[in-house]
């Protein structure tokens, strides 16, 4: 990875903010010694730098990166989820499953999620190191970074496969790693939440959901369990968050994605008021303009008649006599007070996660309660499936109709169950298995021998 590009970014992203809090800091000194002797001596200085990393999560709202729309556009396109009226190439290489090595957005998706892995990594190097900062304080910022740097290495591991495992700010060292193993990143992800678990308290430092709290940590370890098929642990990490008492379904589909949503477990708020959400420009056009990435027919022609969600999170647009369906979860394209957040976990997965943990157990009574539970906020009757083999057909379906969309849910999901060949072949001649990793950046590669390519490239 670009070490120094990253290191630089990095600075300036901390200096930014700590000037944004009118807290002036030296800037001469290099990075370690700003992180570790001067931003993280003062709590509102260090808040500042934690807080950082959500600003540049979300970047700016009218452009997506890795955190802001691209891992929902990306992998809907190499899925079958979404396709493109797009003449980007890079873009419809994701469609057409041919991402080159050299393609400037699969590159893009890397060099983000690195610069904000190293900005956690500062995080925690600084927070861990002080002596200063209020024991509260200390627990609830280590704590949000280590989530960030979880959720980063959670979504690299499900595009790319084993990555680098880069936790410290040592440019030398990192400079020269070679990829890890999958399950040496996924034992770092679990470290992480269970630490972050055991620092952040329940409730929310903020009036928004907008800073992760403990059951943001629950949350987001019952889906790493889902796909590490430890389904005792992923129940009992979903049922913490269903039974926290903090969250509820909304009973109305129209409010899931507000920032008022009682369902929301993390989000993020538009940086750029009057500005929408960027995945919101992306997926709803101006006018008669054409849509960008309507869906596909496969996933319009996969909901059931009667499903308040089709009817709720998709719409129409006709445009030259031709009506495209797009994406409307999210459905301002502007808003002065930023009505719509940006949702990274909320409370109808956890239903999902249990209920598919639940059946593997055999506990078939209850993921049926759970499935249930979804389906009656969605408008549709209860299950009649009764088998096991059915049971987690219908909760794939679910997943796949609750989830769309957002995250590359559906792509982590036909990887994580195995399906990804046989339902994509259908529908794109060219598949081949290897296209379910994309390819580590030509120029990643370029500046690190030890860096060996995915199969297929």
């Amino acid at each position: 990875m670009n070490i120094k590009y990253c290191l630089r970014n990095v600075t300036t992203i901390f200096l930014l903010f700590l000037l944004s809090c009118k807290k002036l800091v030296e800037v001469e000194a290099p990075i370690n010694q700003l992180v570790t002797e001067t931003v993280f001596k003062d709590s509102a200085d260090a808040t500042a730098a934690v807080v950082g990393m959500y600003t540049s999560m979300m970047q700016f709202s009218t452009t997506v990166n890795f955190a802001s729309g691209a891992i929902t556009i990306y992998s809907g396109l190499a899925g079958d989820e979404l396709q493109t009226t797009s003449t980007n190439a890079a873009v419809m290489n994701f469609h057409a499953n041919a991402v080159s090595p050299e393609n400037s957005l699969n590159y893009d998706l890397w060099r983000y999620a690195y610069e904000i892995i190293y900005q956690a990594n500062a995080c925690i190097e600084g927070l861990s190191a002080s002596e200063s900062l209020k024991t509260s304080v200390k627990n609830q910022l280590l704590g949000e970074a280590k989530i960030i740097r979880a959720f980063f290495y959670f979504n690299l591991v499900n595009l790319y496969g084993g990555v680098p495992l880069v936790t410290t700010i040592n440019y030398k060292k990192n400079a020269v790693m070679p990829r890890n193993s999958i399950d040496e990143v996924y034992e770092q992800i679990v470290r992480d939440l269970k630490d972050a678990e055991s620092t952040l308290s329940s409730g929310y430092v903020t009036s928004g959901r907008l800073r992760p709290n403990r059951f943001t940590a629950n949350a987001f370890l019952a889906r790493v369990y889902l796909f590490q098929k430890q389904w005792v642990n992923a129940e009992l990490e979903a049922t913490k968050v269903i039974n926290a008492g903090i969250y509820n379904l909304e009973t109305d589909l129209s409010n899931v994605f507000l920032k008022t949503s009682k369902e929301s477990i993390w989000q993020m708020p538009p940086l750029q008021s009057p500005l929408g959400l960027a995945e919101c420009r992306q997926f709803v056009p101006l006018g008669t303009a054409i849509p960008v990435y309507p869906i596909t027919e496969f996933l319009r022609n996969s909901f059931e008649n009667s499903d308040q969600r089709k009817l709720k999170w998709l719409s129409t647009r006709i445009s030259n006599g031709f009506t495209y369906y797009i994406p409307f979860k999210y459905k301002l394209r502007t808003s002065s007070t930023a009505d719509e957040h940006y949702i990274i976990l909320r409370l109808a997965e956890q239903y999902l996660i249990r209920a598919e943990a639940k059946t593997y157990q055999n506990d078939l009574g209850n993921a049926i309660a759970d499935i249930n539970t979804i389906r009656r906020r969605a408008g549709l009757t209860d299950t009649t499936a009764s088998s096991q083999l059915n049971i987690l057909s219908l909760i794939a379906h679910e997943r796949h109709i609750e989830l769309f969309c957002e995250w590359g849910h559906r792509w982590y999901d036909l990887k994580r169950t195995e399906t990804i060949s046989s339902v994509l072949a259908i529908n794109k001649p060219a598949w081949q298995s290897t296209d379910a990793l994309f390819p580590i950046p030509f120029n990643e590669i370029q500046l690190n021998p030890y860096l060996i390519q995915n199969p297929g490239y």
